[in-house]
Parts: structure tokens; C-alpha cells; sequence
């Protein structure tokens, strides 16, 4: 069977399996390699540090998932590479969770926590968290992905080169007709004749007054007349005799003349 007679479907549940051996792959690799480390000390002191000619200290925040009591927070930090002159790094903070701000500071949970509590109080603050990299996100991505691309595009593609000439057309399928029954013809049903057809019975109201039942009677039917080959126009009585006829009214016609040798006794007007 070469790769022209696979079916779409075929395709679904090769895609399928071949992105969740990626996923798989993708799930079990090591973090990127990380920027600089910022600090956390460095961190917080960055966090309350109001804008420098409208630009914000940090941006581009991203909350990676945790991966067991430590997680991960990289973003960009605007920083002074000349005197009056800034421009953002990457850094990165890593921490155990949870989060502790300062050595006598509160504690928060995760780093989502304690950037919700900063952007109380500083509306500039925004930052992301990377659910894609989490292992639901990862095989949701992948899977999700590879299925589209091996078994919704890759057919289709294939399918306009192979109607282009540069490929087997499919074979044709032959449609089984046996699995068709043949229609049984219908009988032709015998003409009414006096011994297959029910008469009716007809049945008195109630008993005689002897007691007993009246007996049925059984209503004959009457004779089927014959039909006459006759010639239509032939049973038309016509009248050689007959004069012509005015017709007139304002209405709807009425005989305005009729020659006297037409007239009836019955009608002389």
C-alpha cells in the first residue's frame, strides 16, 4: 500500500502518535539556559523603582511553573550603560517558594502572588505566566500541533500534487452492487369475480319475536355493465332540421331568434 491510498484518517493517528513522542521529548528537556542572575534583594529594590524618563524599571516579566519548592522569573531590567543613557537587560530570579521578600519581610506563595500585591501599588506593572511551558500546555501544544499539521495540511498537500501529476491517483473503489436485493416484482391482482369477492351481509336489528336470530342475507351485486366501442359521436343525437340560432344580451346569452319549424308545442314563444 503506497503513502496515495492512506486515508485522512490514517494521517490523524499518525500525526497523533508523532506528537505525543514529541511532547514527551519536549516535557523531559532541561530549562534554557538563563540570564544573568538579578537577585532578589536587587529584585525588590527594582520593583519600587518609579519610571526613568517613562520608561518602566521592569518589563516583559514572565512567571515560569514551578518545578518542586523553586520557580523561576525572567524579565528585562532597565538599566544605565552610560550617564544619562539606559537601556533594558535580561536577568532572571530564581527563588525557593515560597517567596520571601526580605529577611523580616512578609512571605507570599509564588511569584504571582507578590507581583499582584506590587502592582497595587505600581498600575505599570504587568507580567505573564508561561502556561505553555507547564507539562498540560506542553502536551496540549505539541499534540495539538503535529495532529493539524501531519493530519489536516500534509493530506491536503498531497493531494493537490497528486492531482497535479506528480504522484499515483487513488485507486478507484468498486462499489459492490450485491448488497443490493433485487426488487421482487409485484403481483398483478386477478380481476373482482363472483367467487373472490366478499359480498356484504346485511343483518336484521335484533331478534324475531320467536327468540330467535334472523338469518343473514347476503346482498347480491348488481351486474357490471358492458362498455360500448361505440364511436362517441355516434351517440350524439343531431339535428340536420335545426335552423340558426342568434344569440344576443348584455349579460350572458340568450336566443334572440329561433326559426318557427324549432319551436315545441311546449314552448311557441
Amino acid at each position: 500500500m503506497g503513502v496515495e491510498s492512506l486515508k485522512r484518517w490514517h494521517w490523524c493517528l499518525l500525526g497523533l502518535a508523532m506528537g505525543l513522542i514529541l511532547s514527551c521529548v519536549r516535557a523531559s528537556l532541561p530549562t534554557s539556559r538563563l540570564p544573568r542572575n538579578l537577585g532578589v534583594v536587587q529584585f525588590e529594590r527594582a520593583l519600587v523603582q518609579p519610571s526613568v524618563e517613562g520608561q518602566a524599571a521592569l518589563i516583559h516579566l514572565l512567571i515560569q511553573p514551578r518545578v518542586g519548592d523553586s520557580q523561576v522569573l525572567t524579565g528585562e531590567e532597565l538599566v544605565e550603560v552610560h550617564p544619562a543613557e539606559y537601556a533594558y537587560a535580561p536577568f532572571s530570579v530564581v527563588t525557593q517558594l515560597p517567596y520571601a521578600a526580605s529577611d523580616d519581610g512578609p512571605m507570599f506563595e509564588n511569584f504571582q502572588s507578590r507581583l499582584s500585591a506590587a502592582a497595587k501599588t505600581n498600575p505599570s506593572l504587568s507580567y505573564r505566566y508561561a502556561w505553555w511551558l507547564t507539562p498540560i500546555g506542553i502536551f496540549a501544544l505539541w499534540t495539538g500541533t503535529v495532529t493539524f499539521a501531519v493530519g489536516g495540511v500534509w493530506p491536503t498537500i498531497l493531494e493537490l500534487l497528486i492531482g497535479a501529476g506528480y504522484g499515483k491517483k487513488h485507486p478507484a473503489e468498486e462499489y459492490d452492487l450485491s448488497r443490493f436485493n433485487p426488487e421482487q416484482p409485484a403481483l398483478s391482482a386477478a380481476p373482482p369475480t363472483a367467487k373472490n369477492v366478499d359480498l356484504p351481509v346485511a343483518f336484521a336489528p335484533g331478534p324475531t319475536a320467536g327468540g330467535t336470530s334472523p338469518q343473514p342475507q347476503v346482498i347480491t351485486a348488481s351486474p357490471v355493465k358492458v362498455l360500448s366501442s361505440v364511436p362517441l359521436e355516434t351517440l350524439i343525437p343531431t339535428h340536420s332540421d335545426a335552423g340558426e340560432k342568434e344569440f344576443g344580451g348584455e349579460f350572458y346569452p340568450t336566443t334572440a331568434h329561433e326559426p318557427e319549424h324549432t319551436r315545441s308545442a311546449d314552448n311557441p314563444t
